[in-house]
């Protein structure tokens, strides 16, 4: 049985210093992500695109529409 072997008590597994030391601080997400867009900011740059876009087509379309002059 190669996979049997002692397991030590909890209590012994755990290095004393653990107990001892303080929780470390936390830090806001926002320090972390510096450099990336906030998803927000890209959805509204993406719906801005997409509604010149459309805009712009429909143009296109009024003017296609337009009556010939011959």
């Amino acid at each position: 049985m190669g996979a049997c072997i002692e397991v030590p008590e909890l209590d012994q597994a755990v290095p004393e210093w653990v107990d001892q030391s303080e929780y470390p601080a936390l830090v806001s997400m926002d320090g972390l992500q510096t450099g990336q867009v906030p998803p927000e900011a890209e959805a509204e740059a993406l719906e801005d695109e997409l509604a010149a876009r459309a805009a712009g087509l429909r143009r296109r379309a009024a003017a296609l529409n337009a009556q010939v002059v011959e």
